[in-house]
């Protein structure tokens, strides 16, 4: 080498360099979207969730305006250190491509299944279920394909290299360990596209074949792991039934053991249909396949039409505050709201309103705000707090439950 030659240290990865950030931020039928939210009321620990909203059936991803997400990608070549306090860049940035698989899934649905009407055939008792069967079949695309299929075989810090804590976005599995849960199983193979079949009937069902309780009780790696996703399944039946019943505007399920009951997987469509989308979910995450199979125009808001009626309560799990319009304070009083969700509507006025700007008395006393349920004592608290401008073009219907 001659003496003035420059030697250069080898390139970080860059998050942009992960496969499934790419195709997120890629996709051309993918919209990355800055809502009028301020995440530092979540990162100062004021609120315990976070309130970006997610929406399956919009091809959109919600991100906060203030937030350490919506600062990388006005910088993405910058230190990535400055943004990743507490591993709040990567946390979000992990999640924006978890709702992103969310989202590439039921396009996959619709173009496999188009005669099931997702999204645009009206929610009533005779459908629902199927619905919920395909809404949690996008929840496991979004666990398998980031969390099983990507995350747990690599080592994210070793390729950012900014002292990264995290291992798995929502579960505790890692390929590290395949030895100890074959030990019970020992033709258990996560890595296959037939894998995703078991996890999606899992989450339906509650039922994962090949390990049984004694399993479980000899491996507390293995308990961890799959104690963590049984509940989760539970959750995640719940909070779609409530999506769907939020959504068709009348009620579908009688009480919380209606809403957590096992979903039929059974059906010779239901096989077919997880099957195919387990392969495509596979090409993607393991070859890099492109997100459309052939040219697609954006899927725009008035593909699907699944709305709520405007004549209920407003459930602020699944109402935007920032998309009431110009008199929030008036639409609620109009047409109230459902006692379940006034913490959530706690939790978005907060996080509609500057964090910087809001008196301490007042960050300080949220949390007993809340627990008053009072929509007048709301208002005026935040009466006199800058808020920040909603763009006008946020969705009404949003996910906010977590």
């Amino acid at each position: 080498m001659s003496a003035h030659a420059i030697s250069l240290a080898p390139r970080r990865a860059a998050p942009q360099d992960i496969p499934l950030v790419r195709q997120l931020l890629d996709d051309p039928g993918i919209e990355i979207v800055e809502r009028a939210v301020d995440q530092t009321w979540r990162y100062a620990s004021a609120i315990p969730n976070p309130v970006s909203g997610w929406h399956l059936y919009r091809p959109e991803i919600y991100t906060a305006s203030s937030s350490a997400l919506a600062g990388w990608l006005a910088d993405p070549d910058g230190d990535l250190r400055t943004h990743n306090e507490g591993d709040r860049l990567m946390h979000e940035l992990l999640f924006a491509t978890h709702d992103y698989l969310h989202a590439w899934a039921i396009r996959e649905v619709i173009e496999l299944a188009p005669h099931l009407g997702v999204g645009t055939e009206a929610i009533t008792p005779d459908n629902v279920e199927q619905f919920a069967y395909v809404q949690l079949l996008t929840e496991a695309a979004a666990t398998v394909g980031l969390d099983y299929w990507y995350l747990s075989c690599v080592d994210l810090d070793q390729m950012l290299d900014i002292g990264s804590t995290i291992r798995g976005l929502t579960i505790s599995y890692h390929e590290r360990y395949a030895a100890e849960y074959r030990r019970f199983n020992p033709g258990f193979e996560a890595q296959a596209p037939e894998f995703f079949t078991k996890i999606a009937e899992f989450y339906c069902t509650g039922r994962f074949a090949g390990f049984d309780v004694q399993a479980l009780k000899r491996s507390p790696r293995m308990l961890s792991w799959l104690k963590h996703e049984l509940s989760y399944g539970q959750v995640q039946r719940r909070y779609t039934r409530q999506w769907l019943q939020h959504l068709s505007g009348r009620p579908l399920f009688r009480d919380d053991a209606a809403l957590v009951a096992p979903v039929a997987v059974e059906a010779d469509w239901q096989r077919t249909l997880t099957a195919e989308l387990g392969q495509r979910l596979w090409d993607k995450v393991k070859n890099d396949a492109p997100s459309c199979r052939r040219a697609r125009a954006r899927l725009g808001t008035q593909d699907l039409a699944w709305r709520a009626p405007d004549d209920c309560p407003l459930d602020f799990r699944f109402t935007n505050f920032n998309a009431l319009g110009q008199d929030p304070w008036a639409e609620i009083e109009r047409r109230g709201i459902v006692n379940d969700s006034f913490k959530y509507l706690t939790f978005q006025v907060a996080s509609a309103h500057r964090h910087a700007a809001a008196p301490p008395a007042l960050v300080r006393s949220l949390s007993r705000i809340r627990d008053a349920g009072s929509v007048d004592l709301l208002h005026h608290a935040f009466s006199q707090v800058e808020r920040l401008e909603p763009s006008g073009t946020e969705p009404l219907d949003l996910f906010i439950l977590s």
